[in-house]
């Protein structure tokens, strides 16, 4: 009993689409390297301040002074932008 060509492509494909998979995630799993991100200590005052300022209701933020420039400060090392904006003197 012969097998049929559509039936040995389909055995071919299944088995590549297997083979694919298996290497994709033999891949991530060793790209994938936790100690290699840098983290922010929780012990630093910015982290603090952050902490403290998450938990304000967006009225409270409004008004904290503090808060607006810690996550400012944050944001801008986030994206690499200068720590002094020009224009806002």
């Amino acid at each position: 009993m012969p097998l049929a060509t559509h039936h040995v492509l389909r055995g071919i494909a299944i088995g590549l689409g297997v083979l694919a998979a298996f290497t994709a995630g033999f891949e991530l799993s060793h790209s994938v390297r936790p100690e290699s991100v840098e983290q922010v200590a929780p012990e630093s005052p910015r982290w603090s301040t952050l902490e403290q300022c998450r938990a304000l209701s967006p009225e409270d933020y409004a008004t904290d002074e503090d808060c607006r420039t810690a996550w400012d400060q944050s944001r801008r090392r986030f994206f690499g932008l200068p720590s002094d904006p020009a224009g806002t003197e």
